[in-house]
């Protein structure tokens, strides 16, 4: 999944955090261009994100500078997350983003 973030294929934008000069993190997303397309709205999201468990900080870090880097270029940044992500949830929450729709996916195992 990450390699589609480099050419293009998957994210305008790849943001990558590191400490000491070794990468701890990094974030990838993109304009959507449908949407673009459709209302005249830039919205911002469809991407990737992870982070080393001994990058504290990084994730936020990383949507912050997003955040900052998106001003103006952007109209929404939009983001999503298995709704028992509770921690990454507040995150989102507490750097002001919104939400504004959820969804659960239950699986069965077919024998």
């Amino acid at each position: 999944m990450v390699e589609k973030c480099l050419p293009g294929e998957m994210a305008d934008h790849i943001l990558v955090a590191e400490r000491k000069r070794c990468p701890i993190g990094f974030l990838a997303y993109k304009l959507n261009a449908l949407v673009l397309e459709r209302t005249g709205i830039r919205i911002a999201g469809q991407g990737l994100s992870a982070s080393l468990p001994e990058g504290t900080g990084a994730y936020i870090g990383l949507l912050k500078a997003a955040l900052e880097l998106g001003r103006g270029e952007y109209d929404f940044m939009e983001a999503d997350a298995p709704l028992h992500h509770f921690l990454v949830i507040r995150t989102w929450q507490r750097l002001g983003f919104q939400m504004v729709r959820g969804k659960y996916a239950f699986h069965r195992e077919l024998m």
